[in-house]
Order: C-alpha cells, then sequence, then structure tokens
C-alpha cells in the first residue's frame, strides 16, 4: 500500500510538469480516433447514396447492340428470358447541333421509361416530338426555352423534326463522369447529351437494349453482383446472336421481296411490250399485203419516174452544193477524232450542223416520193426471189413471178442508172457515215471506270448518294466502300456494293478484295449472260448468229432460230462482242458473227440459218479483207 501511494504520487508529480505535453499527445490520439471512426462510418454511407442512385435511376445492368440493329419483337424476347427483370429499347444518334449560334457534337438519346432513365434538374419533362432535355452538367437554366437545330446525324433521314426546344436539363445514370464519348461526326469528340421523345426518331429498329436482371444484388462492388452478372452473360450473349441472325434474315427477305415486287412489275411492263409489239407486227403485215396489191402499179410509176428525173436535174446544183458541205463535214470529223475529250462539243456542234445539211438534201428527195418507190421495189424484187426458189421451174405461177421480178429488176437498173439519182445515194451514204462519227463521239463520251473505292461520311455528297448516282448510268462496275461508320452496311445493299471494309485497312484486309475483282475480270468468257422476258439466258458465242438493235431493245438471233430480245442498247454489248474476232459490225444497226456467214455480198450478208442482213456500203471493203483474214487465220488453225 505504502509503494502504490508513492507510485500514484509520483504519476501526478510528472503529469504536473509536463501537463502541455501530456494535453498535445492525449489530443493526437483522440483526433486518430475521430478520424479513423469517420472513415469507417463514410463508406457505408458513400456506397448507399451511389447504390440509392442506381436504384432511383435504374440503371442497366446490360446492354446490347448489333449492326442491322433491333426490333420490338427483340425487346419482348428478351423481356420474357429467365432472369431478366425488364428490357427496353432505345435509339442513341449522334448529331451536329446548334445552340446560341454556338456547334455542338451531341449524342441525341431517346428517353427512357424503365431503364437507365434520367433525373430531372430543371425544368420539365418532354411532352411533344419537339421537344428536349439537356446535359445539366453542360448547359445552364439560361437554357430553357431556347432552340436546338440539328444540322447533321450519323444515320440519314433518322429523326421526324430537325429543331428541338429545351424544356429541362437532367443528369444521366449513363454518363457519371465527365467523358461523353467519341463519334465520327465534328471533332470526333461528344460535347453533351440530349434526352428527345422515342416519336422524334423516324427509324423502324432500335439501336440498342438496355436491360436489368431479376433478383440482382446491386450492391456497390458486392461480388454476389459479379457473379450475378456472369450467370446471365451467357444466356444473354446466345439469345442476342439467335436474334442478330433473325433480324439479318428478316433484313433479307424485305429486300428479296422488294426486288420480286420489282420484279413482277418489270415482267407486267414487259408482257404488256410484247403485247404491243405483237399487234405492232400484225399492222405490219397488214401493210406488206397492202404493198403486194401495189406491185400491179409498178407499171404507171414509169412515167412518174421520167416526171422525177426532170425535177433530179433541177435539184443538181443543190446536191453538189450539199456534197461540198459533206465533204467539209468528213474533214471536221476526222480532226474530232484527233482531238482531246474537251474538244467533243465542239465537234458535235459541227456534226449536227452537216447532218442537219445532208438530211435536208435527203427531204428535197424523199418529197418527190422516189426513194419510196426505190425501196419498194427492192423490196419487190427480194420477195419475188424468195418465192422462185420454192416454186417449180417452168411452172405459171413460176413464170408470172419471174415476169414480175424481171420488171422489178428494169425499174431498179433505170433508178441505179440515172445520175441524180446516184447523188441521193451518195447523201444516203453521206448520213451514214455521219451517223457512225456520231456513235464515235458517243462512244468517247461513255468512258466508264471499273472500281470506285468510297467514303460513306464525305463533304457535299454522301458516298451512299454518289453510289446511286454512278448506278444511274453504270450497272456493270464495283463499288468499295471504306468507312468508319458501321451503321451503312444494309444500304450497301441497295446499291450492289462489292464489299463494305471499316477502317482503319489494311493491306490483308483490302488486297484480298482487289485481287477477287481482278481476277473475275481476266476469267476467259465464252458467251454473254442476257436478261430476257424476265429470266437470265446463257448465250454462247459459238451459237449466235447476229446481234440486231432497233430503238431501245436489242434481238440476239441464235443459230437455231431462236431470238433473244433484251432493253439494252448496242453499245452495253459491243465491247464483248467485237472484242473476238469473229464477230463484225456490218452495219450502224447490226454485228454478225462471220464463221455463221454462208455468203456476203454489197446486198448483205447470207447466214447459215438463212437470214439477210444488209451491209453497210462503207463498210463493205474492210468487212470483206476481214472475212476473208478470218477465214485464212481458221484454216491456219
Amino acid at each position: 500500500m505504502v509503494m502504490g501511494s508513492a507510485w500514484r504520487k509520483n504519476n501526478l508529480r510528472e503529469l504536473r510538469h509536463s501537463l502541455g505535453r501530456f494535453l498535445a499527445i492525449l489530443a493526437i490520439i483522440a483526433l486518430g480516433v475521430g478520424f479513423f471512426g469517420g472513415l469507417k462510418a463514410a463508406k457505408p454511407a458513400m456506397l448507399r447514396t451511389g447504390g440509392d442512385y442506381i436504384e432511383k435511376t435504374k440503371l442497366f445492368d446490360f446492354r446490347l447492340i448489333t449492326t442491322l440493329g433491333l426490333t420490338q419483337e427483340d425487346v419482348d424476347y428478351f423481356a420474357g428470358l429467365s432472369g431478366v427483370e425488364t428490357a427496353e429499347g432505345a435509339v442513341t444518334v449522334d448529331a451536329v447541333t446548334e445552340l446560341d449560334d454556338t456547334e455542338r457534337t451531341v449524342r441525341l438519346l431517346s428517353l427512357p421509361e424503365r431503364v437507365s432513365v434520367p433525373e430531372l434538374t430543371a425544368g420539365r419533362l418532354p411532352e411533344t416530338a419537339d421537344e428536349c432535355l439537356l446535359d445539366a452538367h453542360r448547359f445552364g437554366e439560361d437554357s430553357l426555352g431556347k432552340t436546338l437545330r440539328v444540322t447533321r446525324t450519323s444515320i440519314d433521314d433518322c429523326l421526324a423534326v430537325q429543331e428541338f426546344t429545351v424544356v429541362g436539363l437532367c443528369t444521366s445514370p449513363l454518363y457519371l463522369n465527365v467523358e461523353r464519348g467519341t463519334t465520327a461526326l465534328g471533332g470526333g469528340s461528344i460535347e453533351a447529351y440530349a434526352y428527345v421523345p422515342a416519336a422524334a426518331f423516324t427509324l423502324d429498329y432500335f439501336t440498342e437494349i438496355a436491360i436489368r436482371a431479376a433478383d440482382a444484388d446491386r450492391t456497390l462492388y458486392a461480388e454476389a453482383y459479379t457473379a450475378d452478372m456472369d450467370a446471365l452473360k451467357p444466356a444473354l450473349t446466345r439469345a442476342l446472336e439467335e436474334r442478330a441472325q433473325v433480324r439479318y434474315d428478316d433484313v433479307i427477305d424485305a429486300a428479296r421481296e422488294a426486288l420480286a415486287e420489282a420484279q413482277a412489275e418489270y415482267d407486267k411492263g414487259e408482257a404488256e411490250y410484247r403485247s404491243q409489239r405483237a399487234d405492232a407486227e400484225s399492222e405490219l403485215a397488214a401493210a406488206k399485203r397492202k404493198l403486194d396489191s401495189g406491185r400491179a402499179e409498178i407499171a404507171q410509176n414509169r412515167q412518174t419516174l421520167e416526171e422525177a428525173e426532170k425535177t433530179l436535174e433541177e435539184k443538181r446544183a443543190e446536191m453538189e452544193s450539199g456534197e461540198a458541205e459533206l465533204a467539209s463535214g468528213e474533214s471536221q470529223l476526222a480532226a474530232a477524232k484527233a482531238d482531246a475529250y474537251a474538244q467533243l462539243d465542239a465537234k458535235q456542234k459541227e456534226l449536227d450542223e452537216n447532218r442537219a445539211k445532208v438530211e435536208d438534201g435527203l427531204a428535197q428527195f424523199e418529197e418527190t416520193g422516189l426513194p419510196v418507190q426505190y425501196e419498194a421495189l427492192l423490196v419487190t424484187r427480194r420477195q419475188m426471189e424468195e418465192r422462185l426458189a420454192g416454186l417449180a421451174v417452168g411452172s405459171p405461177e413460176y413464170l408470172a413471178c419471174k415476169a414480175l421480178l424481171d420488171a422489178a429488176q428494169l425499174l431498179i437498173d433505170q433508178f441505179e442508172s440515172n445520175e441524180q439519182f446516184q447523188q441521193y445515194l451518195k447523201l444516203k451514204d453521206a448520213k451514214e457515215q455521219l451517223d457512225a462519227g456520231q456513235a464515235e463521239l458517243d462512244a468517247a463520251r461513255a468512258e466508264r471506270f471499273t472500281l470506285y473505292l468510297l467514303d460513306v461520311l464525305m463533304p457535299g455528297m454522301t458516298g451512299m448518294d454518289a453510289a446511286r448516282e454512278i448506278r444511274s448510268f453504270d450497272a456493270a462496275a464495283d463499288i468499295i466502300f471504306l468507312t468508319t461508320s458501321p451503321g451503312f452496311a444494309y444500304e450497301s445493299y441497295g446499291v450492289r456494293a462489292a464489299e463494305y471494309l471499316l477502317k482503319p485497312i489494311n493491306a490483308k484486309l483490302l488486297y484480298p478484295v482487289l485481287d477477287k475483282l481482278y481476277l473475275r475480270d481476266q476469267k476467259p468468257q465464252d458467251g454473254l449472260t442476257v436478261k430476257s422476258n424476265g429470266m437470265l439466258v446463257r448465250l454462247p458465242f459459238s451459237h449466235l448468229s447476229y446481234v440486231e438493235v432497233n430503238g431501245k431493245h436489242l434481238f440476239f438471233n441464235m443459230a437455231d432460230g431462236t431470238v433473244y430480245e433484251v432493253a439494252a442498247s448496242m453499245r452495253e454489248y459491243e465491247g464483248a462482242l467485237l472484242a473476238r474476232p469473229e464477230f463484225m459490225r456490218v452495219h450502224r444497226s447490226y454485228i454478225v458473227n462471220m464463221l455463221q456467214a454462208e455468203k456476203l455480198s454489197p446486198a448483205g450478208v447470207i447466214t447459215f440459218s438463212g437470214h439477210n442482213v444488209p451491209v453497210s456500203r462503207l463498210l463493205y471493203g474492210q468487212l470483206q479483207k476481214d472475212y476473208l483474214a478470218l477465214l485464212f487465220s481458221g484454216r491456219d488453225a
């Protein structure tokens, strides 16, 4: 007891001597204990506050995205999956906007109702399609009542309205930090977000689906939450892959239905055309019968011919002047061939002027009626020659036809021996020469590229608009898109793009595509594929006799007598035909397989199938040389 009392006295004595130091140490210990207790108490409060905000705004657990988008059917499907509390479709589009004359890149979000709901901080919620909420961290209350105008979007024609009235400010559980994401528009960064009603979008699909899991432990940083999400993720992944395939099939089926409808319209139009053509052929047959009745009038035409000779004499001076102008036109046309493409328009004007003069001279002759009579005599001669071939020599009908043939030939000889009428034939040859020059000018203007490389997002005109313009005049060229925008892949089907490649592009990605196209073009062709009567038909070159153009239609005449009608111009196929030595142009309207030719004369080409194809006077000399060269080359082989 004595020692204890002494010890206490000693301690009290020490405290009195160092009271300040003792109190300082006591204060430091109390501060540390208080700070530690605060930290222990703050963590649960912070976690509870964050968890309450997540529950209040219903932040999504999973976000589902596909290239072709998702439908309401997909939303209902995911909402019915086991382990899913709710699912909601959403649309997200990046846009360049203007507010207070300031341009910003803003992410437009469809206003959700159940998942990832924004929290209103000022104003009110949108009530109509032309109202919006703005990012409260980027805009102040002075923005309320102002107009947000959209000038450009990442998806074309996706908005029903272009101007939105700002009615409120909000915070979004999707953006808990200062970053807003990146984009291909503007400067490449999202500056703010804006919520608009779903009715403001015109898209028939969602760009994403937000999922909230059922019965999930959403305590922040809880291992149980991670385990719950890991358990649900495989099922959602499989379901998304399945729905993506369903969506792809739906898109393809819709495209096929549209194509089928277009084909049906085409077939209907072609049927109407064939009906009209049949009517025209019937009228032509009636006209031929009328021509037969006119054969009896040939004798009377002799007097008309004598009177016409007097008229031709008066027209000789005018015709000689026309020949001089024609020679000038031919010289100008030859000069046009040697000039650059920039001079084509000027040469076209000169050619048109010369054509007008030649056609005026021909019109003056045609007013006399003599050309019609001459053509009628040629038709009569050809018909009598065909009839005589099937008649017995010496029969009464044979003798009558022979007499009529001799009479027709006599009149033809009189026509062709007449000097004035020879001037008319020269004018006709001159017109054919001018037509040939026109064909050369048209061919010079028709230069086409075989491959186009396009981006989707381009200034002035989008890549899709450029592709549609290309397809309006060139259906054969290949188009490859090189872009950072995956959302236009489906639209590329509409312009028949060969490939849709996403940037960055490297050699391993691009070169195999180019090699495939090159090898395809280098593959030897043994025939043509044409579309006739709603069907694709393969025409072997060896079976093709000749091709005839009539108006806006081509007629492919086969060696067995079959004829395929194609709505196209000769220019679309002449390159492939004339690249082969056996195919030769014999007339402006005819290309003939000379290996199918039985006879060649100034009167025409007689094919093995019995058809007589006319030959241009200007082309006959060269045609004869090329035909002999083809025959001799065949013997050498």
